[in-house]
């Protein structure tokens, strides 16, 4: 039955770290589309992962195409639809107390210092960070270090920002305007950056609508721009 005042609902699986500019492209998206509503689920790309193995959602949007590799090779997304929205850069972050006694990543090992790390298994930055720390040979001796192992990147976020701990990787553009923090990069040969990859899931019932709503975030990746990407 149409009914004209029906509206299609269109569920996409994003990464918590896209949050800020996905809310205002939502939005935006909305506006000019006002049949159709998008409804976001926010988390961490492997929890967003073992979510789309419920066959529930429309598009799937990642921090890193490992997880969407991973989904085309359950069935779960058509690698034919892939497209990059963004790219999202790792750096040291550390609160300025103790800014002078990190300076690299091998001082995360410090005694004196607070530690943080994302959860390999649950988030792409805790993937990422476990990439870089294997390389220097010092993962084991960081994860026995941390005080808080968080499932999102948004989480990290919180306890860094509330002071619960000292220092983390984290995505650089949740710490461009962050006060009370010094933000380190980290050396491109050591640095693991995530591309954000787009797709539409095999069992979207709303292919027209998905495909338009993926257009539409790639046509606008300038927004992402303006929220330090």
């Amino acid at each position: 039955t149409s009914c004209s005042s029906q509206k299609e609902t269109l569920t996409v699986l994003t990464a918590a770290g896209l949050k800020e500019p996905f809310d205002r492209l939502v939005e935006l998206y909305e506006r000019e589309n006002p049949s159709v509503e998008v409804r976001v689920v926010y988390g961490g790309s492997g929890e967003l992962l073992a979510l789309l193995n419920s066959e529930r959602g429309d598009l799937f949007i990642p921090a890193g195409r490992f997880y969407a590799d991973e989904a085309a090779e359950r069935g779960l997304v058509d690698p034919s639809t892939f497209a990059v929205l963004v790219e999202f850069v790792p750096v040291l972050v550390v609160r300025e107390e103790v800014a002078r006694k990190v300076k690299k990543l091998e001082d995360l090992l410090r005694e004196d210092v607070r530690v943080g790390v994302g959860d390999p298994r649950a988030a792409s930055i805790g993937r990422a960070t476990r990439i870089m720390f294997e390389k220097l040979g010092l993962w084991d001796r960081l994860e026995e270090r941390a005080v808080v192992k968080t499932p999102t990147v948004s989480q990290l976020l919180f306890y860094l920002k509330t002071g619960q701990v000292d220092a983390t990787v984290i995505w650089r553009h949740l710490v461009r305007d962050l006060k009370g923090v010094k933000v380190v990069p980290i050396p491109e040969e050591v640095r693991v950056n995530e591309a954000v990859v787009v797709s539409v899931t095999s069992f979207t019932e709303n292919r027209k609508a998905a495909e338009s709503f993926k257009k539409f975030l790639l046509d606008r990746k300038e927004v992402f721009k303006n929220y330090g990407f």
